[in-house]
């Protein structure tokens, strides 16, 4: 089994990240669509949708008696800041894309040791740090928007403010290996100039 070069894993995975590439693109336009149908119409439909939905959680599934919830007007300045956020989650991740079909290249080109390959994985580490803060805030002013909007007879709302470790570990982790391949990257320079 090949993991670098043609025919290889590596040229698997860029393609597949080619993939994700396009279709990730494709969510986005669609999510802009949504944004300006939902800002347009959204106010009027929003609260007549939200009564015909349920809510999962991990292992749980959570029905209501929609006669005692309240759905307040929705103001279109939030429904602009829910659905961008959500493009500014999707630019992020079309930016991780970018970056791994980058350094998939060099890997396709049996060139691993490259310095723009720690620059990408080094990048790659800051969004996914910075991208879990990030969540962790836009997820909090969701839940205080939920609050504000969204009355339970009987049940009380609290949103709350939750980073995701994972995410902070993998970013962690994936700089580490930035730094791992530095070190790489200067031991193979060496070489290629003592010879």
């Amino acid at each position: 089994m090949r993991y670098l070069g043609k025919n290889s894993i590596s040229s698997f995975l860029k393609a597949v990240c080619n993939i994700a590439w396009y279709i990730t693109l494709m969510l986005g336009g669609l999510l802009f669509l949504g944004m300006v149908f939902f800002t347009i119409y959204g106010p009027k439909i929003i609260p007549h949708i939200v009564k015909d939905c349920s809510f999962q959680t991990h292992g749980l599934e959570i029905f209501f008696d929609w006669a005692v919830v309240t759905v307040q007007p929705l103001p279109r300045s939030a429904i602009v800041a829910v659905f961008g956020s959500a493009l500014c989650f999707l630019a992020i991740t079309l930016f991780v894309i970018y970056q791994l079909r980058k350094i998939l290249t060099h890997l396709v080109q049996e060139e691993p040791f490259v310095k723009e390959n720690v620059l990408r994985v080094r990048k790659i580490g800051t969004i996914l740090v910075g991208g879990a803060f990030f969540q962790s805030i836009v997820e909090y002013m969701i839940g205080c928007f939920i609050t504000q909007h969204i009355i339970i007879q009987g049940a009380k709302l609290v949103p709350k403010f939750e980073l995701n470790l994972q995410t902070v570990v993998a970013g962690l982790a994936v700089l580490v290996l930035a730094e791992i391949l530095k070190q790489g990257t200067e031991i193979k320079e060496d070489q290629n100039l003592t010879i």
